[in-house]
């Protein structure tokens, strides 16, 4: 039988083995990982960037958790050289992204402030802050606007600085930005939605690109400062997701694919469950808006995203949190013990435990969320997250990562 304990050997195992292939220079390391040309269609090896998603920041947020929860000091250490190499090369993500959350400087400060509180060490404040400073002169009107990439991403992360750090300043620039975000809204019929430049189609659904990922931040800002355009703001990001939920499947359209057979590989293409683009993701921003209003229509949305997490476990799939098992095993997880739903924990338990089985089983690397579903180092794909999960498995005081469950 499988204990706590084996979820916190498995996330040691991959804290070792991240700890194991780093490559120092001076005060900083890196990993070459595995990465995939659209282009040539061809397989490379590559340093990682300095990110939360894919980079030294999301390894940093891992393996200082691990810390926290191990006491090993080789976790800590290898995090601060994962955290100076993403500190040195900040300024490296495109220019649209490059204050963003999960691809720029927004998730790494974030990822600095978790250090500061686990480690204690003020050099984490000190370079928060700086970064902080740097987002706030950066021209508002050359960001993108979704979670991931854009504006909607960094305002978390001011709020949480702001109480982390005892500086109401940031709160006041995270609500710039909210109401920069607010003004490069479409609004029609009552419902919010945004398209970068008009690049897609039609704006995206969910949390990561699209307008319940927009619901969730609004939601996050009402609850700290009490403020009714919030709020409208999220209700009106929901309306334009919950047009597009079909009922039958407990599932919200994914926007702008090719139009697909009714097979049901490709009802699931279109209908998905995971974080990025599917009911994964919009629970999360569901169970938020719940926790915050009590009103009963955000819980019902959330029990069809839990189902439809519930039903997509069945399919073989990697274990990455963006777009893997675990991406709907976080939803289960966070709103099963928000809500007390034992069903719910025991199902992404018992896909957590399946993924230790079969990977000890065969013998083999973890199957992840790249491209080709090699193992890879990364937070959101590879197996710093998947190592993340097994932690929050047993330890209800580490954090996900797919949002600041901390402002809740």
């Amino acid at each position: 039988m499988i204990k706590k304990a084996d979820y916190i050997n498995t996330a040691f195992e991959i804290g070792a083995t991240l700890c194991r292939t780093a490559i120092w220079y001076n005060d900083s390391c890196n990993w070459i990982d595995l990465k995939f040309n659209e282009r040539t269609t061809k397989f490379y090896h590559s340093p990682m960037p300095a990110d939360f998603y894919e980079g030294t920041a999301g390894i940093a947020f891992f393996l200082n958790n691990l810390f926290l929860l191990t006491n090993e000091k080789i976790f800590s250490t290898t995090a601060s050289g994962a955290l100076n190499n993403a500190y040195k090369h900040r300024d490296n993500a495109q220019a649209a992204f490059s204050n963003s959350f999960y691809q720029g400087k927004a998730g790494i400060a974030y990822t600095m402030l978790k250090a500061y509180e686990i480690t204690g060490e003020k050099v984490w404040r000190t370079k928060a802050l700086e970064l902080f400073s740097e987002i706030e002169q950066a021209d508002v009107n050359a960001m993108r606007y979704d979670i991931v990439c854009g504006v909607a991403g960094i305002i978390p992360a001011f709020i949480y600085g702001a109480f982390v750090l005892k500086k109401k300043q940031l709160l006041q620039i995270g609500l710039k930005f909210a109401d920069a975000l607010i003004e490069k809204a479409g609004v029609q019929n009552h419902s919010m939605s945004w398209n970068y430049n008009g690049e897609f189609g039609q704006p995206h659904t969910g949390f990561a690109h699209g307008s319940s990922g927009m619901g969730y931040v609004f939601m996050i800002l009402f609850k700290h400062t009490g403020q009714e355009k919030y709020l409208k703001s999220a209700l009106e990001s929901f309306n334009y997701d919950d047009t597009f939920f079909y009922r039958e499947l407990n599932a919200w359209q994914r926007l702008n694919e090719p139009p697909l057979s009714q097979s049901e590989k490709d009802v699931w293409h279109q209908y998905p469950s995971m974080w990025c683009y599917g009911a994964a993701g919009i629970g999360i921003a569901k169970l938020t808006a719940w926790l915050i209003t009590k009103n009963t229509e955000h819980k019902n949305f959330l029990v069809s995203a839990a189902s439809r997490a519930l039903a997509a476990n069945q399919f073989e799939t990697n274990y990455g949190l963006c777009h893997g098992h675990f991406s709907n095993c976080e939803l289960l997880l966070t709103a099963g013990r928000f809500l007390k739903n034992k069903k719910w924990i025991a199902e992404a338990v018992a896909v957590a435990n399946k993924g230790i089985e079969n990977t000890a089983a065969l013998n083999r690397e973890w199957v992840c969320g790249g491209r080709g579903n090699y193992q890879t180092y990364g937070f959101m794909n590879g197996i710093a997250g998947i190592g993340n999960f097994y932690l929050r498995l047993a330890d209800e005081k580490i954090q996900s990562g797919l949002f600041l469950e901390e402002l809740l």
